[in-house]
């Protein structure tokens, strides 16, 4: 098991920095625990092909979500050029508000079950 810190500042951060977000490596899986804003460009360098597993989102506050509109945004862009895989990927997050996730997932938000949060396929 490997975690990353690829950002780990509040919703303010210093230049050079980023909002909270790690990438877990584990059993071959890639696992984002948060995206905050910066968070993005941090995975991109690490990952260029974007193989990510799964999506944890702790909260919906913007400093552990705001990076999550541009990995939707570039998986479409890299996906329709062939350039990387676009299976659905699970996002783990509060049940709410659904709206957040409708914008997150860019499917409508499809719920693929869970009680106490939700999760959605992107």
């Amino acid at each position: 098991m490997e975690l990353t810190v690829l950002g780990r500042c509040g919703p303010f951060p210093a230049p050079g920095e980023a909002c909270s977000g790690y990438l877990l490596k584990c059993g071959g899986k890639n696992i984002m625990l948060d995206f905050g804003s910066g968070v993005f460009s941090r995975l991109y360098g690490l990952l260029p092909q974007l193989e990510v597993d799964a999506v944890v989102l702790s909260h919906l506050h913007s400093d552990h979500m705001a990076d999550m509109l541009i990995f939707r945004y570039a998986l479409e862009q890299l996906s329709a050029r062939s350039l990387c895989r676009q299976p659905p990927i699970p996002v783990i997050a509060p049940a709410e508000p659904r709206e957040e996730y409708r914008l997150v997932s860019g499917r409508g938000g499809k719920s693929i079950g869970c009680s106490a949060a939700a999760a959605y396929l992107i």
